[in-house]
């Protein structure tokens, strides 16, 4: 029994939710043998970097390969440092430009290489997407690539989606980093209550995990509580400064507003969730984005901003591989609009 609940553990939450058939349905010409070792090597592990709070650790599969610099490989990957001589595009975003759900070939900046690649030879794309990543986040990425010299000629940003899970400003993991740093040091002065402080979150952390019931899709969202405006004021600040720092030290940035599934989609094509509330922490990605588009229409966006949020207006069938992920078509289809927006701003041109 133990064992058979640790297995069903282990499925992804699309499997173990929708059933294996539907997440096959997602992945046409796939062999179930292939699936199933994607599903493996999309399992992240994550370790503690400085500044940013995770990187995935490195890793080596037959589709996914993290490297120990923090970026995805995409097919045909340009060495690490970057050459000089070579024309480098850093991606930075959340888990869809990382690729979650897809192999290392079918990821956005992969597809993306090889477009401007038929412009220019000598492209070199570097996929620095990371599942939980929003623009603060981003922000100080880029800044460490910078200040390690390390940085790209040309950077995108790829954003939305996360921006409203986290409304005050505070990533992931930042509690429990939180809480380890105060207990370390109680225990450095107190060792006896700095110990029992720690047990405890333990016990409270595993109790909390194997007796809570799974989340239901009408819960609501942690953002639904926060202020969109807020949060969309603090991307456009986000922006604003990134751009500043790309300029003083000659990198191009381009900005882009990723599709997600809360906006402008049909939920009746979509392969795995139907109902407006049922996308858990992304549900106030709908007001977010109503908000976005609003202050869009009244001029208060820079127009340099790559808007995508429209691309999914007349959508014939599913775009996902779970609930908020792009399958590789709809990858592609990204892909092919940043490329496109590069050439026409002669951010990459014939050499």
């Amino acid at each position: 029994m133990g064992m058979t609940l640790s297995m069903a553990r282990r499925q992804p939450a699309v499997v173990r939710e929708q059933g294996w058939d539907a997440l096959a349905a997602a992945y046409p010409g796939w062999s179930e043998t292939d699936l199933r070792q994607l599903l493996a090597e999309s399992s992240w592990i994550y370790d503690f970097e400085a500044f940013t709070q995770l990187r995935i650790r490195a890793k080596t599969g037959r589709f996914v390969n993290i490297d120990a610099a923090g970026f995805r490989h995409v097919a045909s990957q340009a060495p690490w440092p970057p050459r000089r001589d070579a024309l480098n595009v850093f991606l930075y975003g959340g888990s869809n430009l990382l690729g979650s759900g897809l192999p290392d070939a079918q990821t956005i900046p992969s597809v993306l290489q090889d477009m401007l690649r038929r412009t220019r030879p000598d492209v070199a794309v570097y996929n620095f997407g990371r599942s939980y990543y929003y623009s603060s986040q981003e922000r100080a990425l880029f800044e460490r690539h910078i200040l390690k010299g390390v940085g790209p000629h040309v950077a995108v940003f790829l954003d939305g989606l996360n921006e409203f899970v986290y409304p005050d400003d505070e990533p992931q993991w930042t509690g429990a980093l939180r809480n380890m740093i105060s207990t370390r040091h109680l225990t450095m002065v107190d060792p006896l209550r700095g110990m029992g402080e720690m047990v405890g979150w333990f016990v409270r952390t595993a109790r909390r995990r194997l007796l809570a019931p799974p989340p239901r899709p009408s819960d609501p969202a942690p953002a639904a509580r926060g202020d969109a405006e807020t949060v969309v004021d603090r991307w456009l600040l986000n922006r604003r400064l990134t751009e500043a720092l790309g300029e003083e030290v000659g990198i191009t940035t381009l900005f882009a507003w990723q599709p997600v599934p809360t906006f402008g989609y049909d939920l009746s094509l979509h392969g795995f969730v139907k109902a407006a509330d049922g996308f858990g922490p992304f549900n106030s990605s709908a007001a977010g984005y109503a908000l976005m588009a609003r202050l869009r229409d009244e001029g208060r966006v820079d127009p340099r901003v790559l808007w995508l949020a429209d691309m999914q207006d007349r959508a014939t069938g599913n775009l996902y591989v779970d609930n908020v992920h792009y399958n590789a078509a709809f990858s592609a289809a990204v892909a092919g609009r940043i490329a496109d927006t590069l050439r026409e701003c002669g951010l990459v041109i014939r050499p």
